[in-house]
């Protein structure tokens, strides 16, 4: 009885927006242009998707494993270091044991929904959406009542979880930019047709046209993420897979570091304007009583 109370709280927290974050602090998702209904259902469905994506980890796993061209031990794990896909010389592979974390997937879900909002006819089509709802509670789960590619816009802005494309993720380490290009090419010319994955964009962390801005964000840290999308016992998902080079991978914990105070993982989430610069802009009265801690 314990165990299903304690589950059905944390279902209200997690449906109302109250999760804990990774330093223990409470984030409280959301945005003032959606409802508190529309809100909840985004959580809801944002815990779902985590889910379903954490029990096909071993099926990822699996695909990326073979797409990459290793070799396996008796026990199922990759020998390394080793010839991969395309002759490039891989030095260490990883893959998620379990999908993102649900705070963080919070997190980067209402980054998306901002982006969304951010464009005037999609916030127009959630307020012509919000109010149908408020005519006709009926038709709240119906978005084709909207008719045509409203019906299709409403629904990515009811799932924005969607957008978080790194939930599910591996990283292979490369000796050299050569091996780098090698490995590549070499997943470029998978399909999901014949090998069950497939690279469907490349983000070049080394393009020399990077604001100096971004590289900073990041450390000063560099390297190459592709987005896969991967057969997983039948369902097609989006999986982040990282290039790294072994000279810069060997220092990336301490050069992810200020990537990680940018993105408030270290404080609390009134206190992210700190780190982002934005606080000199917010209005006294909304920090006035805030404290880090109390004594």
């Amino acid at each position: 009885a314990r165990g299903v109370l304690a589950g059905a709280s944390e279902l209200i927290d997690l449906a109302e927006g109250r999760t804990v974050g990774e330093g223990g602090a409470v984030a409280r998702t959301g945005h003032a242009a959606m409802s508190r209904e529309l809100m909840r259902f985004c959580r809801l469905h944002a815990a779902w998707m985590r889910e379903f994506c954490n029990d096909r980890q071993a099926a990822i796993r699996g695909r990326i494993v073979r797409g990459l061209g290793l070799k396996l031990d008796r026990h199922g794990n990759p020998i390394v270091p080793c010839q991969a896909v395309g002759n490039a010389q891989a030095f260490s592979f990883r893959a998620r044991s379990e999908a993102k974390g649900l705070p963080r997937t919070m997190e980067k879900m209402d980054e998306a929904i901002m982006e969304e909002l951010a464009s005037g006819a999609a916030r127009a089509l959630l307020q012509q959406w919000q109010q149908l709802q408020r005519q006709d509670v009926s038709i709240a789960s119906k978005p084709e009542s909207l008719g045509g590619a409203s019906q299709d816009a409403v629904r990515e802005l009811l799932t924005p979880a969607c957008y978080v494309c790194d939930i599910n993720g591996a990283e292979v380490v490369l000796c050299s930019f050569a091996d780098m290009v090698l490995l590549h090419r070499g997943l470029l010319g998978k399909t999901l047709a014949a090998d069950g994955l497939q690279v469907v964009r490349t983000k070049n962390g080394f393009n020399k046209n990077l604001s100096q801005e971004e590289v900073r964000s990041k450390g000063g840290y560099r390297d190459l993420k592709l987005w896969v999308m991967v057969d997983a016992d039948g369902t097609l998902l989006a999986t982040e897979l990282q290039l790294h080079l072994r000279c810069f991978w060997e220092l990336k914990k301490v050069m992810h570091l200020p990537y990680e105070c940018l993105r408030g993982s270290f404080d609390h989430p009134h206190l992210l304007g700190q780190w982002t610069g934005q606080s000199k802009s917010r209005p006294a009265s909304a920090v006035s009583g805030a404290r880090c801690c109390t004594t």
